[in-house]
């Protein structure tokens, strides 16, 4: 693999899963606020019925966002193809390049990443 090719993808990746983990966590404040207005006021609570089916699918909502970024998938940005990807990048070559002022060798690097 190139380096010089798949960094930039692998950057790319990574900001698209940030801004999917931003995404998420918005929603997630949202579902929240809402349960907590529910039983502050008693406009919420008498169509309260209306609130929770909302607030019930932002859960799901949520859920489904958080699985799909933990699902191994090769077509599409996830968490475990981003670490086979940087793990794949990552070699002695590449290790020799970039770490100016290494605080861990090669060989820790590399046992790292397989756990």
């Amino acid at each position: 693999m190139n380096p010089k090719v798949q960094i930039p993808r692998l950057k790319k990746h990574l900001e698209w899963l940030l801004y999917q983990a931003i995404v998420t966590r918005q929603t997630f404040n949202a579902t929240y606020a809402v349960g907590k207005m529910l039983y502050k006021t008693e406009v919420l609570l008498t169509y309260g019925d209306y609130f929770s089916y909302s607030q019930s699918i932002m859960i799901e909502n949520v859920q489904l966002q958080l699985s799909k970024m933990y699902e191994h998938n090769k077509q599409s940005y996830t968490i475990p193809t981003i670490i086979e990807n940087s793990i794949k990048i990552f070699s002695l070559k590449y290790y020799e390049e970039v770490s100016h002022s290494a605080q861990a060798s090669y060989s820790d690097c590399v046992n790292k990443q397989k756990i």
